[in-house]
């Protein structure tokens, strides 16, 4: 079986909620997508090509 490694890397958020700094580890330099939570204040967040989203209970979600 062949031996695949991948390169990891480390993306920084400032969350809109709490303003701490936030880190993600991906795969690859983009994140398509990818669900997080802050593990300062708990809110959860979506990042879709590396822009950060705030869920709402509304259904009009903007990047930050």
């Amino acid at each position: 079986m062949a031996d695949i490694r991948l390169s990891t890397f480390v993306h920084e958020f400032q969350c809109p909620h709490c303003q701490q700094r936030m880190r993600h580890t991906s795969p690859g330099g983009t994140i398509l997508f990818a669900n997080l939570k802050c593990e300062h204040c708990g809110h959860a967040l979506v990042i879709v090509q590396d822009k950060l989203w705030v869920l709402d209970q509304g259904s009009k979600s903007e990047p930050t």
